[in-house]
């Protein structure tokens, strides 16, 4: 290695070794944590009771998975793999899964800062990597064990240097040798695979290798360990984007009869349109102040194209004209796919258009740096103008706030998490005492649809034998939105154990035996959801607090 390759690496170390001490102050509440209630059930679903790693079973779990088999509006195939890998690996060790979390988060904070350092250097790069943590969302990120952004996360930390790599190698930048330059073929074919199969608005990642393909077009770089791996990385891209669309184009599955209720993104009607009108102006409304720096931005940028002679920042000009395009189109394409919910949400789905916000303010701060260099005027007092910008745009994301908040979900999360598993543990040692005694889950809200479902599958995993039942305290009549109305039928569907909705594994996610016990029976247990509502007559009266996950 050379005195400059040992430098670059030791800097990442050094980047790395900051990005673990960060992760652990703010997340690392979460390797205390235990199971929680939402999400975390699906796991539970899938655990072996041995604990043992398993491959038969878990191909023949991932084979037949509703998302590979059906036209469902999700296609996930890479992330329906690998979590299933993940648990299989992990079982019920609930460490193991944020500790990997942990992991991912510092590596994914150590590439940007350091890609960061690289473009803009060291000073910008800090600041701007202020920026990007200054995001409340990556608690609902990296709390979670079972959200597909974190195998998204976890992909472009392989694919973002591997794009890099091809890319200087086809600009002739570098010089590799066949098996290296093959090593980082494959990392960047299986890590874009990985990424566009686990959520299907990372498909844009495709314009990577499409980008690659045309630098290579325009070298006549015949290289197969280009051409092969991008084209590959393409057409998986648009399959993935064929199996999703040919759900809303078709149409074919009515809407009720799903699984799962589409969730999150897709609504393409005119509550959807709403919603993307509100994207709309939330985002100019949150990021005002990124308006103040766009507007003179792209006055600039049209005065470098049109009124200065110099080809040089005519050529800087267009590209970032290229890119502020780009990054628009990008986020409106957003803002479609998660059409049924407003972003910015402080949620999971802002992931990644803040990350696009994070690609403007570094292209400008880039742009406005290579003009300054060309025009011979890099010194204190640009440097200081540029710096004045970006602690700018700090000040409004008050990241010292945010870390806050982030550091006390996390503390909030644990302790619901805790909280939650001794309420299983008191209700084993009920049960146990008392195994002739009913359990009747009483529910006073719609929206304790995932709750029910959840909480049935614990009960089962704590191997808690006594018959459980369903009772609900509302009808179809005391809601007004189609969703609501569906949970509705759906849940009286399940406290009646009738035929009306059968999903596929319905015995293991719903199989709640019909509710006979009557007001007046004393030996049952009562499970009030959310509410400590004394409505049972039962001998023995618990409540399922939830405070969120």
């Amino acid at each position: 290695m050379t005195k400059n390759q040992i430098k670059e690496v030791k800097i990442f170390f050094l980047i790395f070794i900051l990005s673990c001490s960060l992760a652990y102050y703010l997340l690392g509440d979460n390797l205390n944590s235990k199971f929680s209630i939402i999400d975390d059930h699906q796991v539970i679903e899938n655990i072996e009771k041995s604990n043992q790693f398993n491959f038969s079973s878990l191909w023949n779990k991932f084979i037949n998975d509703d998302e590979l088999n059906s036209i469902t509006g999700r296609y996930r195939p890479s992330w329906q793999f690998m979590h299933l890998v993940e648990i299989h690996l992990f079982g019920d060790n609930v460490f193991y899964y944020y500790l990997l979390r942990l992991i991912v988060f510092s590596f994914f904070i150590s590439i940007i800062a350091y890609l960061l350092y690289g473009k803009v250097g060291a000073i910008y790069g800090s600041l701007i990597s202020i920026i990007v943590l200054s995001e409340i969302y990556w608690h609902d990120i990296f709390s979670r064990i079972i959200v597909s952004e974190v195998h998204v996360i976890l992909g472009l930390v392989f694919f973002i240097p591997s794009s890099f790599y091809i890319y200087n190698f086809i600009k002739s930048r570098i010089k590799s040798n066949p098996y290296t330059l093959l090593c980082f073929a494959l990392i960047f074919l299986l890590s874009g695979m990985y990424i566009s199969g686990s959520k299907e608005n990372f498909i844009f990642i495709s314009l990577i290798p499409i980008f690659i393909l045309f630098q290579a077009y325009k070298k006549n770089n015949k290289n197969l360990l280009i051409w092969v791996p991008s084209l590959s990385l393409v057409i998986f891209s648009i399959w993935i984007f064929i199996r999703t669309i040919l759900f809303f184009l078709l149409d074919l599955f009515p809407y009720e009869d799903q699984g799962n209720v589409k969730s999150g993104f897709g609504n393409f009607s005119y509550e959807g349109a709403l919603h993307i009108f509100d994207s709309l102006i939330n985002i100019l409304f949150y990021n005002w102040y990124a308006i103040y720096l766009f507007i003179p931005h792209i006055i600039i940028l049209f005065l470098g194209f049109s009124k200065y002679k110099s080809i040089n920042l005519k050529k800087i000009t267009l590209e970032n004209l290229y890119l502020n395009f780009l990054l628009i189109v990008l986020l409106v394409l957003q803002i479609a796919f998660y059409s049924g919910s407003t972003i910015p949400s402080d949620t999971r789905y802002d992931f990644p258009s803040s990350i696009f916000f994070i690609i403007y303010l570094s292209s400008i701060i880039l742009y406005y740096k290579k003009i300054f260099v060309l025009t011979n005027a890099w010194n204190l007092m640009s440097k200081s103008f540029l710096a004045f910008i970006i602690i700018f745009f700090i000040y409004q994301k008050s990241p010292l706030s945010t870390l806050q908040d982030i550091q006390i979900s996390g503390l909030n999360h644990k302790q619901n998490t805790i909280q939650f598993n001794d309420f299983l543990n008191d209700l084993k040692i009920i049960s146990e005492k008392n195994p002739e005694f009913p359990i009747v889950v009483n529910s006073f809200n719609v929206w304790d649809y995932e709750l029910i479902s959840s909480l049935f599958k614990f009960i089962k995993y704590f191997e808690i034998k006594n018959k459980i039942s369903l009772k609900l305290h509302y009808g179809e009549s005391d809601y007004a939105t189609e969703v609501e109305k569906i949970f509705v039928k759906r849940l009286e569907s399940v406290s009646k154990n009738d035929s009306y909705w059968k999903p596929q594994n319905y015995k293991n996610e719903w199989g709640y035996d019909s509710f006979e016990v009557n007001n007046s029976e004393y030996k049952c247990i009562s499970i009030n959801i959310r509410y400590n509502v004394d409505e049972s007559n039962c001998l023995v009266k618990s409540e399922l607090k939830f405070n969120g996950r």
